[in-house]
């Protein structure tokens, strides 16, 4: 996605390249948890803040959003879709064996969240303006 952002005519949105960069980094400190490292889960509380922010620039959601208005947009539902198969197979770890009580609300958080940057994309895309 912040290779999309950066190839993208109008330079990129910087807001929604630094909002990757920050759950790149989460995720990688994620990936230590689950590997069995020390620390815990967060940025569950950011990633909420995140989304209550940009649910508040975007217009009401109606109707069915069809995900690829642009490459930046389709890539951000690919990452999305990730995020939900990754969602399933935690939920199917944890029963197995304990992990952070904080990793499955980051993953939901995570992939609402890519799924209100796809729609600013497109909205932003299909209007010109920014959302």
């Amino acid at each position: 996605v912040r290779a999309a952002l950066r190839e993208d005519s109008a330079g990129g949105d910087n807001q929604t390249a630094q909002i990757i960069a920050g759950i790149q980094k989460d995720l990688f400190a994620l990936s230590g948890v689950l590997a069995g490292g020390t620390g815990s889960v967060s940025g569950g509380e950011r990633l909420y803040q995140l989304i209550t922010e940009l649910e508040a620039d975007m217009p009401p959601f109606s109707g069915f959003t069809v995900p690829g208005a642009d490459t930046v947009s389709a890539d951000i539902h690919i990452a999305r879709t990730v995020c939900r198969r990754t969602e399933r197979q935690l939920v199917t770890l944890s029963r197995a064996a304990g992990i952070d009580t904080g990793i499955l609300p980051y993953f939901n958080r995570l992939s609402d969240l890519l799924f209100l940057l796809a729609r600013r994309q497109e909205y932003t895309k299909s209007t010109g303006q920014k959302a």
